[in-house]
């Protein structure tokens, strides 16, 4: 093995010892965390375990239903742990979450340094080691950390293909995507940007057609299942079922009761607005309006959907302010940031406490983090545009692809009250980009800092 070899794998093997650390140091510190999604999670999970079926308890009736709330895969990982590890799972799920978090920072080293050389690729795994984002999500009992993998062997398999002359690894591309989009339903419009790049970039749009034909049914032989299988269980032919419930989740204050033209237009609909009305939050709004009016998941995911772009058209204005604060939080959220510094503190969980709240209750460690986290994610981001203006200049199908799932990500979580934990699946490329522009900038403080060599005489 020569030098060079020897060296890139000290320097990787340095990078998973430093990740693992972080985040085995946290584990037993705090142990596994859990948030209120989680319990419905292991439930399913446990009844996936037990049944073999995707099922949850009906309280109505008392036995299992047909669960679609969610898409399937993090249940299916969930359920392996659970069948070796028993019910409580909790810290063996943890550690396999690590091991799938340090996987992230040293495919995001692997892929930059393809990208970018070496000392990007490795500033980016060591972004990737230390994000506080990453670090606090690897012991979350959640499917961020799993998504956020298979998203960026998506991404790599992406980058791959556009390199590739033949169609084969569109096939593959295809395939990630689908898996990542039964991991998270959020990836499921994707499918579409591929195309637009394919016809768009001139250098690809030999074949391009067929590429594209490659990749959607790579896409569809992965989806095609679950989507038959809610068709068939509950006439739903969608991905999940909270779908409706996210489109209120920002604008649920903005809903007002039915006036009589409304009741008289469409009185179940009227209905259903009214008891949201009288709510403040969109799960319980949810529940409320199925227990009240005796409607199934389907129906009130379609009505609460139809809600939501109601109230987005009946207030545009409003509508689009409480978008791009949404958007900013999403970029620049400091929760995770927040819960390490509650955590090591003892100061109690309160990571939603606002600027102006903790500095009248005089918690200025709370305003310095929150502003450290909030400065550090929009220098971030500053520095990942910079990064794909320099990726584009080498590789423009790459960077246009790296675009695309930034912008993707961004556009469709700015539609709920999005935070840190919503970004972890795009920070290993903004940490990738954001290497490239420090790289840059490191590059060219060299050359100015060394002065070239005097020219030599000739001799005589």
């Amino acid at each position: 093995m020569d030098s060079k070899k020897r060296k890139l794998i000290l320097h990787f093997a340095l990078l998973a010892l430093t990740a693992m650390s972080a985040r085995f140091l946290l584990l037993y510190a705090i142990g596994p965390q859990s948030l209120p999604d989680t319990a419905q999670y292991l439930e399913v999970s446990r009844n996936l375990a037990e049944t073999g079926t995707f099922t949850i308890l009906d309280p109505a009736t008392g036995k299992l239903a047909p669960f679609a709330m969610r898409v399937p895969l993090f249940h299916v990982f969930t359920a392996a742990i659970i069948k070796v590890s028993g019910p409580d799972c909790g810290r063996l799920f943890a550690i396999f979450n690590i091991l799938l978090s340090v996987a992230i920072a040293l495919l995001t080293a692997f892929l930059f340094r393809a990208l970018a050389g070496a000392f990007t690729g490795l500033l980016a795994g060591y972004f990737m080691a230390l994000n506080p984002n990453a670090v606090y999500n690897s012991v979350l009992i959640l499917p961020d950390t799993l998504f956020s993998l298979v998203l960026l062997l998506t991404a790599a398999a992406g980058l791959k293909a556009l390199r590739s002359r033949g169609a084969g690894w569109y096939l593959g591309w295809g395939v990630l995507a689908g898996l990542t989009a039964l991991v998270k339903p959020v990836f499921k419009y994707y499918w579409a940007i591929p195309l637009l790049i394919l016809s768009g970039e001139r250098l690809l749009r030999e074949k391009a057609a067929r590429k594209a034909a490659v990749f959607v049914l790579g896409f569809a032989l992965v989806v095609s299942p679950w989507l038959a299988r809610n068709y068939a269980q509950l006439a739903f032919p969608g991905f999940e079922l909270t779908f409706g419930v996210n489109t209120i989740w920002s604008t649920i204050d903005l809903i007002k009761t039915s006036r009589e033209a409304k009741v008289k237009k469409d009185p179940a609909l009227a209905a259903v607005r009214d008891i949201v009305a009288a709510s403040k939050d969109p799960m319980a709004a949810m529940e409320n309006v199925k227990e009240k009016l005796q409607l199934t998941d389907v129906e009130v995911n379609s009505y609460l959907a139809k809600l939501g772009k109601e109230v987005a058209l009946n207030n545009p204005a409003e509508f689009s302010r409480r978008y791009f604060k949404n958007a900013v939080n999403f970029l620049t959220s400091p929760s995770s940031a927040l819960e390490l510094y509650y955590k090591a503190s003892s100061q109690g969980e309160n990571n939603r406490m606002q600027i102006k709240e903790a500095a009248a209750a005089g918690r200025w460690g709370t305003v310095l983090v929150n502003l450290a986290a909030r400065a550090a994610g929009l220098a971030a981001f500053l520095m990942a545009l910079y990064g794909l203006l320099l990726l584009a200049r080498r590789d423009r199908p790459a960077a246009l692809l790296l675009l695309s799932l930034i912008a993707y990500f961004t556009l469709i979580s700015s539609f709920t009250a999005g935070y840190d934990r919503y970004r972890l699946p795009i920070d290993p490329l903004l940490a990738g980009l954001s290497a490239l522009s420090l790289s840059e900038y490191f590059k060219r403080l060299f050359r100015t800092a060394v002065p070239p060599a005097p020219a030599r005489s000739a001799p005589l």
